[in-house]
């Protein structure tokens, strides 16, 4: 999706788009980041769907809240409570955060009203006995999927063909985002290729 404005009606249309493409993909499991407007969308288009929180993203988000070299610790039991699938060791470990005087206030305020109501999102005691399809703790994958195969594409198009890539279509810059270097591929690229040998 290329978009600068992530509405959920923008990507409720995509979304769209894509189920109406793929009339027989119906996911079981999406996997995201914590973005509302994204889930919102996903819950309108895949109401059977479960949506989960990638787990890279949910620590980055929380650490986002404290400074994790003063408070290693709490780092630790953070780690150890996001990715814990037992339930009793999960509220264990919530309660000493919880109740340690040397964790600051407002990181207990802060994951007990935004992380604590959607643990069934985020947490591992939900995701036991998946199969090897629901494995998956983070979305990333996906990226890093996309990025293997366009360097394997890259990498069969001889060095002056990458010159044009590289030059005339991504600015020069080679750690572009990966929907960027899509886009470059199909709009710029592409065309420019067929355009020499068409």
């Amino acid at each position: 999706m290329f978009t600068s404005s992530a509405t959920t009606d923008i990507i409720t249309f995509f979304v769209k788009w894509v189920r109406d493409a793929s009339p027989s993909v119906r996911p079981k499991v999406i996997m995201t980041d914590r973005d509302q407007a994204q889930i919102a969308a996903l819950e309108i288009v895949f109401p059977q769907s479960r949506i989960l929180l990638c787990t890279w993203h949910v620590l980055r988000a929380i650490r986002s809240h404290f400074v994790t070299s003063q408070f290693q610790g709490l780092w630790e039991k953070i780690k150890a409570w996001v990715k814990t699938e037992d339930i009793a060791k999960f509220f264990t470990i919530w309660e000493d955060i919880s109740s340690d005087p040397s964790v600051p206030e407002s990181v207990v305020k802060y994951l007990k009203a935004e992380w604590l109501p959607v643990l069934h999102r985020w947490s591992m005691i939900g995701r036991k006995n998946r199969s090897i399809y629901e494995e998956g703790n983070t979305n990333m994958l996906i990226e890093a999927y996309v990025v293997y195969y366009l360097s394997e594409i890259i990498k069969l198009i001889n060095s002056r063909y990458h010159h044009v890539l590289k030059t005339h279509c991504l600015g020069g810059k080679r750690n572009r985002r990966v929907d960027y270097v899509i886009q470059a591929l199909v709009v710029d690229f592409l065309p420019e290729i067929k355009s020499r040998h068409g």
